[in-house]
């Protein structure tokens, strides 16, 4: 089991990499002044504002990061590496273990309020 979550980890830690190279790489840029970079010691950093980009990941298990902490998931470490390069970000996790496109596509409505 910890093969699998030790594996799973790396997975989203390489995905939400690619994510923020993806992000820079297509001219997406901070909307505002950036963020200091936080020091060597692991900070909590700060709460995003109410302007905010808001983003609203949907998916199966890798998503909601079952048998991960929550910080562990793939939204939350999408958002802080976001938030590490400056943008004011704000990522929402509304994955659900075993889930499904028309599972995802029948809850769309209910999410985004």
């Amino acid at each position: 089991m910890s093969q699998i979550i030790s594996a799973r980890r790396r997975f989203l830690r390489s995905a939400a990499t690619a994510a923020v190279l993806t992000a820079t790489a297509s001219g997406c840029g901070p909307t505002s002044t950036p963020l200091p970079e936080p020091p060597p010691a692991a900070v909590e950093a700060p709460s995003p504002t109410e302007s905010a980009i808001r983003i609203v990941v949907l998916g199966d298990s890798l998503a909601a990061g079952l048998g991960l902490a929550e910080a562990e998931a793939f939204p939350a470490v999408v958002e802080s590496l976001l938030r590490g390069k400056g943008f004011d970000v704000k990522i929402a996790n509304a994955g659900v273990s075993g889930d499904t496109t028309a599972g995802g596509l029948s809850r769309v409505d209910w999410v985004l309020q």
